[in-house]
């Protein structure tokens, strides 16, 4: 009875979940795609939960190469806990992302719900939210996740806000505390939320404009209502400092067109763009084509700004027969200030920018389903198409999520949609190459570049492709085509730094290295490969010095410690070695080479510390040879000699051509009596190492084993 009475009393937060769960459980058998690489599969800083105080520090944790002009710590911090749980089983990020996506629609329905104050308008409200086809950007994309969580808080607050505000007279301040508290919080999520102060702005006009009467047309100077918004205010103001401190700028780029006049005028399209998307989301496309413009007289941009004062004008029209549709074409405009390339982005438009505006196209459709129910004639029709809505955009949805199953399924279904996307071919190229099929990824990037050759990333890409076929002049000739249409490319630099190692012409990618570092001083990557290149051509105390540097810039960089370790091996500074080591495991408590390393510093005194460390190095990789064969000297050492014949043998089980597991598993098997062992052993060690310094001896002692045999 009780489970039957907590049904009917959640039934509409059952029915959004259990629609939720339907439409995007497809995405549990989704990969990794886009920038997931980036911001997870190569992101080494979320494989340690003691890494999480440099989220909130430091650009260099949210992403593989901290080139993401982004500051979103909460988020690193949920795929932190993700690879806790799941390591890098795509289906467990994906389950995440579902949930924070329903949690956002049944927070729609509260939200509507309070401001309708009818059921099921709310419902309608929330499942066109959950099941619309274009947050599958938002949801199927993992490092989406931001625009779910940001949302979802945002929400929350404003859930508490919404309380607050219409209990003012009973002074409850608690829900209050908790709308700014949970704003704070959802800074740290996404950049979006700094709109939400505007929205709640928004909301007290549209829904109390008595207060607001009072104080614009200046018939009593009452401020209360303003020092409401201060707190918001002021923690917008924090947010922007500590997002500065992070990745030590506001923009991402330069304007679009090269000033914010021919950015506005592009943007005024993709506005319209927008509208239709939400009303009409067939067509969807990760890389939507959508020209600058560079004059208002653009017969697209004269309708694109008359359609936004329409839609204005609509706004304040509507006040008078609806408040809440008024807010919600508030909210959308409101909700797309932060992607408007006000502050530029790297992008003009892309469908997750939807995910927080949408609640305003679902308040519409809220407002239309109750205002019918005033007319019995036409409720029934409006329900009947709001439910053949919902279905055929979880329909929709279901197909679109289909199409981010992985890097090819998504960008082969850009090309469909958009066959001239340079970007969909770089993409497939850059997919080509990751799966070693170099002659399909350059095909590609030749076919991309035909479309736009101004599109330098290629060119850095088409190179890179060249090196791994060891195709170095080829490698070279592309990355200073990249550079000769961009002299401050930093990347191209130090990947020519890179080829030139490979060349072992060590000088020019010394070179190579220090001009990129010159453009952009933060470069982790030419950093460390510039101490790597000093390291192999023996110039340690310069090599150990970048290294420390890489450090400062990337405190996560478990490599550069391992590597700045070596070096004081090599000093015979053991005890800084092994403090050293320590630190890059707890960097990265998945590296075996620091393991292994740290395991073999160990084996100059301390033998049952480096068996120890040998062990976990196996149980991380049980493919690591070198570490099987050393636990097997190691347990020789200690005279466990059953252990060591078994760690023996599975270093030749891997690498059955490697001589000294052979020559000592024999001397251990002759050791303990097995001779026949020990013989077989030996002749397979002769046989890989026929001129080895004690092959005679060897030889002559299998003939004496052979003989006794015989005897």
């Amino acid at each position: 009875m009780k489970v039957m009475d907590f049904i009917k009393k959640n039934k509409a937060v059952i029915l959004i979940t259990v629609v939720g769960l339907i439409v995007f459980s497809n995405t549990f058998r989704n990969d990794f795609v886009y920038d997931d690489k980036e911001f997870i599969v190569d992101n080494k800083a979320i494989r340690s939960l003691k890494n999480i105080p440099g989220y909130f520090v430091s650009a260099q944790y949210f992403s593989a190469k901290g080139e993401f002009y982004i500051y979103r710590p909460i988020v690193t911090l949920t795929f932190a806990l993700d690879y806790k749980l799941w390591k890098m089983n795509p289906a467990g990020y994906h389950i995440l992302n579902t949930l924070f996506h329903i949690l956002a629609g049944v927070m729609v329905f509260f939200v509507l719900r309070l401001l309708i104050k009818k059921d099921l308008p709310a419902l309608v409200g929330g499942l066109v939210f959950i099941a619309h086809p274009v947050q599958t950007e938002a949801v199927s994309w993992i490092a989406g996740r931001g625009n779910t969580i940001c949302l979802f808080l945002c929400l929350l607050s404003f859930y508490y806000y919404i309380r607050y505000r219409d209990r003012l007279n009973v002074k409850q301040s608690g829900d209050y505390r908790l709308s700014v508290i949970l704003y704070a919080v959802a800074l740290l999520t996404k950049e979006m939320a700094i709109c939400f102060p505007l929205i709640i702005i928004a909301y007290d006009y549209v829904m109390y404009p008595g207060n607001w009467s009072k104080l614009i047309y200046r018939k009593k100077w009452d401020f209360s209502l303003l020092k409401e918004y201060i707190p918001f205010f002021l923690l917008s103001a924090g947010y922007l400092v500590l997002r500065y401190a992070a990745i030590g700028r506001v923009s991402q780029q330069s304007y679009w067109g090269g000033g914010i006049v021919p950015t506005i005028l592009t943007m005024s399209k993709v506005f319209v763009h927008y509208a239709r998307l939400l009303v009409l989301p067939v067509n969807l496309c990760v890389d939507y084509d959508i020209p600058v413009s560079m004059t208002i007289l653009e017969p697209f941009v004269i309708f694109s700004f008359l359609f936004a004062a329409g839609l204005l004008l609509l706004s304040f029209k509507a006040h008078r027969y609806s408040k809440l549709a008024t807010f919600g074409i508030f909210w959308f405009i409101i909700a797309l200030l932060p992607v408007s390339n006000i502050v530029p982005l790297q992008a003009l438009i892309a469908e997750r920018f939807l995910y927080m505006p949408s609640v305003g196209f679902c308040m519409l459709c809220a407002v239309i389903v109750s205002k019918s129910a005033r007319f019995a004639k036409t409720e029934k029709a409006v329900y009947i198409l709001v439910a053949v809505m919902v279905v055929l955009y979880s329909v929709l949805t279901v197909f679109r999520n289909a199409d981010w199953r992985s890097d090819f399924t998504l960008w082969s279904k850009t090309l469909e949609s958009r066959d001239k996307s340079f970007r969909a071919l770089t993409s497939l190229g850059i997919h080509y190459s990751d799966k070693e099929e170099y002659d399909k990824a350059i095909r590609y990037y030749k076919e991309s570049l035909e479309i736009n050759p101004r599109f330098i990333i290629t060119y850095n890409n088409l190179a890179n492709t060249y090196q791994k076929l060891e195709r170095y002049d080829d490698a070279i000739r592309e990355y200073e085509t990249a550079i000769r249409m961009n002299k401050n490319y930093y990347e191209a630099y130090a990947n020519m730094g890179n080829a030139y190692k490979r060349m072992e012409k060590y000088d020019l990618a010394i070179a190579n290295y220090r001009k990129s570092l010159s453009i952009k001083e933060s470069y982790v990557d030419a950093r460390f490969n510039l101490g790597v290149t000093y390291a192999d051509t023996g110039r340690s105390d310069e090599a150990l010095e970048i290294y420390k540097k890489v450090v400062e810039y990337d405190p996560g960089h478990a490599e550069a410690y391992n590597n700045m370790a070596v070096i004081y091996r090599e000093k015979g500074l053991t005890d800084r070695a092994i403090k050293i080591f320590m630190t890059a495991v707890k960097k990265d408590p998945e590296y075996t080479d620091a393991h292994f390393n740290l395991a073999i510093t160990y084996s100059i005194n301390r033998i049952d510390e480096m068996i120890e460390w040998l062990r976990k190095t196996i149980e991380l990789d049980g493919e690591f040879k070198e570490a099987h064969y050393n636990l097997g000297v190691a347990y020789e050492k200690k005279q466990m000699i059953e252990e060591a014949i078994n760690e023996y043998n599975s270093e030749i089980d891997i690498n059955p051509e490697y001589a000294s597991s052979y020559k000592n598993a024999g001397i251990l098997y002759y050791n303990s009596g097995k001779n026949e062992q020990a013989v077989k052993n030996w002749e397979k060690y002769l046989e890989l190492c026929s001129d080895a310094v004690d092959g005679a001896v060897v030889a002559k002692e299998i003939k004496r084993l052979k003989s006794l045999k015989v005897e």
